[in-house]
């Protein structure tokens, strides 16, 4: 495979620790529609205990009553954060207070359908409701998104049709201690890498595999050019697996080049963390943002637990 020189992107998704700002990404919802939507319950129940109304045309599933419709300009600042931004958008103050998790999962995905098409939802398999599901140091915790121990820097693969350009992640509770949200931009990994290990680069522009599905084998590069754009996918545990799974052995420049991008993501300056609240929506760029998460303590009161919905978009 052919692939072009390596060059720096630079541009407001190549953001550090130390050049981020909260101002870049924090959106509030305006007050007075935060109230509105407070103040709704779902047709004809009590709050809490509503099951969801029929999906509304072009926006995700409706939670409950329809919302009070939102500030016109609103999806399109969210969207152009997201497109032409940093790639993150905390949207805060989400008003959850008495709401299901069945309501508050609604709500993400109403939301979500007015910034593209949301995936259809598998609870069955907690592809909506991210939730710590055992204590934390159980040794029968499966290591997951759903799990209390640390979760590195990824991004999402999904089924098919592959990863989903963008994450959708409220917050609907908070774990007892821990559990911040850690935030990577490949941009920021790729030009480092160009000046710190620029030998790393030309590997990373060309296939690996990520695992395989029913019927179908996840292959892509972790950096690929889109015309001006970067795109990014990366997953070290999945590549590992992926390349047992198809029988190709990781090679010692692959483990190498993959070594470096790790060593640019363990860098202190690199990552910004970030605690979500209840209320808090956060959205990234799939395609260009890497997102992890600390170590957690959680309550041992099953329905005080840390709760997340997931949404992917299309």
């Amino acid at each position: 495979m052919v692939t072009a020189e390596p060059v720096a992107f630079g541009g407001p998704k190549a953001w550090s620790r130390d050049t981020a700002r909260g101002d870049d990404w924090l959106i509030r919802l305006p007050v007075e529609w935060a109230e509105s939507l407070r103040a709704l319950t779902p047709a004809g129940t009590a709050p809490g205990t509503g099951t969801g109304a029929a999906p509304a045309s072009g926006a995700g599933t409706a939670p409950g009553a329809v919302p009070p419709p939102l500030p016109s300009a609103l999806p399109a600042r969210v969207a152009s954060r997201l497109r032409d931004g940093p790639g993150v958008v905390v949207l805060r103050g989400w008003p959850l207070d008495g709401r299901s998790e069945a309501e508050c999962s609604a709500l993400a995905r109403w939301f979500c359908g007015h910034l593209g098409t949301p995936r259809p939802s598998d609870t069955a398999q907690g592809h909506v409701i991210v939730t710590a599901r055992l204590p934390a140091g159980h040794p029968d915790a499966a290591h997951g998104p759903a799990d209390d121990r640390e979760l590195a820097f990824h991004t999402d693969r999904a089924g098919p049709p592959g990863p989903p350009r963008l994450l959708g992640l409220l917050c609907v509770r908070q774990a007892a201690h821990g559990g911040e949200s850690l935030l990577a931009s490949g941009h920021t990994v790729h030009d480092r890498l160009l000046v710190r290990n620029p030998t790393a680069l030309p590997r990373l522009h060309q296939d690996f595999h990520f695992g395989r599905g029913d019927g179908f084998d996840r292959v892509y590069p972790v950096f690929r050019r889109d015309h001006h754009r970067l795109r990014v996918r990366y997953n070290r545990h999945w590549i590992g697996r992926g390349h047992r799974e198809a029988a190709a052995p990781l090679s010692p420049a692959d483990l190498a080049a993959l070594d470096a991008f790790d060593d640019v993501l363990a860098d202190p300056g690199t990552a910004v963390r970030i605690r979500l609240r209840p209320g808090d929506f956060l959205l990234l760029d799939n395609t260009a943002v890497l997102h992890g998460r600390t170590a957690f303590v959680d309550a041992l009161d099953p329905q005080r637990r840390r709760c997340l919905v997931r949404v992917w978009v299309d």
